[in-house]
């Protein structure tokens, strides 16, 4: 009787562990299935700001273009209003209506351009800073598929260990 009643503890107990390791082991798969998920989300975050961070690299070559060019035809401005200049210069009283006008025109085209200059200016340092940000948010997120795969690897380390110990505490058939 005595044999049969430590017979019935050891099976009880064994019950309550295995019962136990796979409610750990159902668990450790819940986690580790939104690890999977959490790990592909953040992939997914990494590549569309990569994206982005490719796009902010072309606007800003675009407009690196725009303000050369616009440097361009200031220079290209400025010395037309130079030959201008040396023609009123020679032709003065016949052509000073004429070059009180071109001044005006020339100054109205140097502020246009000025602004427009500006303006590139302004859209570079955004677009420079934007890019800034997709790189920080790039990292994070780098940082963040690399911290959920460390986990992933530790929650399947644990299943597997969950797993033997079920295994181990199955009891063994007798033949």
């Amino acid at each position: 009787m005595i044999a049969a009643v430590v017979f019935w503890n050891q099976q009880r107990a064994t019950r309550s562990s295995l019962t136990q390791t796979e409610a750990q082991l159902s668990q450790a798969k819940s986690e580790s299935d939104e690890l999977r998920k959490q790990l592909k989300a953040a992939e997914s975050g990494a590549a569309a700001l990569q994206k982005q961070l490719q796009e902010a690299k072309a606007g800003s070559t675009r407009f690196q273009t725009e303000v050369t060019e616009a440097k361009a035809a200031a220079e290209r401005l400025q010395q037309q209003l130079d030959a201008e200049l040396a023609k009123v210069r020679t032709e003065a009283t016949q052509l000073k209506t004429r070059y009180e006008q071109d001044t005006t025109k020339a100054s109205e085209l140097r502020t246009q351009l000025q602004t427009r200059a500006t303006e590139a200016q302004s859209t570079v340092t955004r677009l420079q800073r934007e890019l800034e940000q997709a790189k920080a948010g790039s990292a994070q997120l780098q940082k963040q598929a690399e911290a959920a795969q460390a986990q992933l690897a530790d929650l399947q380390a644990k299943l597997a260990a969950a797993q033997k110990q079920i295994v181990d505490l199955q009891p063994k058939r007798r033949r």
